[in-house]
């Protein structure tokens, strides 16, 4: 049996043309997504508040978030839930990631453990996960939200794999905090 997945993408109106190419990667999958859930901040409440929103409208076995800038290559969501799929002791599968814009690899590493989460911020905001984990963790509404989530998640003793390669294109040409910016 395989995992139904569900995609989260909060957004802001100033970048549609990025949104586009956001919802385009998502309908290329091979293995494709059971729902693709999309907000608008249209009221700049954040990126935590927008997720915590859509999560609860989640009802797949699976989740991740695209945010509204970055791109899924077309084997991630396939890549990432083979691990799920295959290994019910794994909580959480991110991946590597190419960059637009500049330098970035913290997420290219070759293994997760739980302490390593807890200590820095190692685990790709396109990372896929277990549904029954939304809550009670949630995303904190403070900035730095994604790590934290991630971080509460290895204190509530979630398990991480990594699937070493890359996956998803990560564009780091605006901002990336949807209070005063973007999601």
């Amino acid at each position: 049996m395989t995992g139904t997945v569900t995609v989260l993408t909060p957004t802001v109106n100033t970048r549609p043309a990025e949104l586009v190419e956001a919802v385009a990667s998502v309908a290329a999958q091979t293995r494709r997504a059971h729902q693709h859930l999309v907000a608008f901040d249209a009221e700049r409440v954040g990126g935590p508040r927008m997720l915590n929103d859509l999560a609860h409208q989640v009802s797949t076995d699976y989740v991740m978030v695209l945010p509204d800038d970055d791109l899924l290559l077309p084997q991630h969501i396939e890549r990432l839930a083979a691990v799920l799929d295959e290994r019910p002791e794994v909580d959480v599968v991110s991946s590597w990631c190419d960059t637009i814009g500049r330098d970035f690899t913290l997420y290219n590493v070759d293994e997760l453990d739980r302490g390593m989460v807890q200590r820095r911020s190692c685990v790709a905001h396109t990372a896929l996960f277990r549904s029954t984990l939304l809550y009670p963790a949630g995303w904190p509404d403070e900035p730095g939200y994604d790590w934290l989530f991630w971080k509460a998640l290895a204190g509530q003793g979630a398990t991480f794999a990594v699937v070493p390669e890359v996956t998803f294109t990560y564009r780091l040409e605006g901002g990336n905090e949807s209070q005063g910016e973007t999601p």
